[in-house]
């Protein structure tokens, strides 16, 4: 449990963060790899401890969403 705790002090900080810089992407209009190793924090979050990442922590998500739209593209 206390990895749980740490993922959500950790995703909260994330969150605040983001509101503050964020852009299109986390630290602005530019995919950085910062945005790159947000998607598995998001990922493990979700699937390993069943988090709802749209309702706490929405600015993850869209920057997250941003990201995936975006690597896609690059294919």
């Amino acid at each position: 449990m206390m990895t749980c705790k740490l993922m959500e002090k950790l995703n909260l900080a994330l969150e605040k963060l983001s509101k503050d810089h964020a852009g299109r992407y986390a630290t602005g209009d530019e995919v950085y790899m910062a945005d790159l190793f947000l998607a598995p924090q998001i990922d493990f979050a979700t699937k390993t401890f069943k988090v709802d990442m749209v309702m706490s922590l929405p600015e993850l998500v869209t920057i997250n969403m941003c990201v995936a739209s975006t690597c896609m593209c690059m294919h």
